[in-house]
C-alpha cells in the first residue's frame, strides 16, 4: 500500500507563546508539491475541457436536433444557451472573459494555497471554467447537453465546477471546524 500526504500544500503557522512569532503575522506557505499529485492536478485540469468539448462536438455531430431519452430521467440534446453576461445585457469580447478567466483562476490559486487538501477542487473548478471560456470566446455560446426532468440543463464541466465548489465549502468548513476545537 502506498502512503500518500493528505495535502501537499503546507501553510506553516507560528505558534503563539512559544517564544517565537506572536500576533497577527501570516503564516509561511510551502509551495512545494510532488510531482505525482502536480500531474494528477494538471491532467484533471486539462482533461476536463478536452473531455467536454469532445463530448460537444460528437454530439453535434451525431445528434444535431435529435433528443435521446434517458428514460424518466429526462433527455441527451444539445441546447445553446448566451453565458450570464450575455443574459444581463453585456457584450464581453473574448479579451473580456479570458481577463476574467485568468483573475478568477489567480483568486483561486490563491485560495487553493491557504487550504490545503483543496487542490482537487480547484483542478476541477479550473477546468470546467477553462471549458466554459474557450467555447464562450470561439461561439459566444455555451452548448448543454444533459437535460434531466429535475435540474436544469449541463455539461461536463458545469459538473466538474459544482464538484469542485462542494468540495471547497466542505474542506472550508472541516478547516474552520478543525482550527476551533
Amino acid at each position: 500500500m502506498r502512503r500518500r500526504n493528505s495535502s501537499s500544500l503546507s501553510v506553516v503557522r507560528p505558534i503563539r507563546g512559544s517564544g517565537g512569532q506572536t500576533g497577527n503575522a501570516p503564516g509561511k506557505i510551502d509551495f512545494r508539491v510532488s510531482g505525482e499529485d502536480m500531474s494528477l492536478w494538471i491532467a484533471a485540469f486539462l482533461l476536463i475541457p478536452l473531455a467536454d468539448q469532445a463530448i460537444k462536438a460528437l454530439l453535434r455531430q451525431r445528434l444535431g436536433d435529435h433528443v435521446v431519452s434517458l428514460g424518466p430521467l429526462g433527455s441527451l440534446r444539445v441546447t445553446d444557451a448566451p453565458i450570464w453576461w450575455a443574459r444581463g445585457g453585456l457584450r464581453p469580447t473574448p479579451a473580456m472573459l479570458w481577463i476574467a478567466w485568468l483573475a478568477g483562476a489567480g483568486a483561486l490559486l490563491a485560495l487553493t494555497a491557504r487550504l490545503p487538501g483543496s487542490e482537487w477542487c480547484a483542478a476541477l473548478l479550473l477546468g470546467g471554467s477553462l471549458s466554459h471560456v474557450i467555447e464562450t470566446s470561439r461561439r459566444g455560446r455555451v452548448c448543454d447537453y444533459v437535460c434531466l426532468r429535475f435540474w436544469p440543463a449541463f455539461n461536463l464541466a458545469d459538473a466538474a465546477i459544482t464538484i469542485g465548489t462542494a468540495g471547497f465549502i466542505v474542506r472550508g468548513i472541516s478547516a474552520l471546524v478543525t482550527s476551533v476545537i
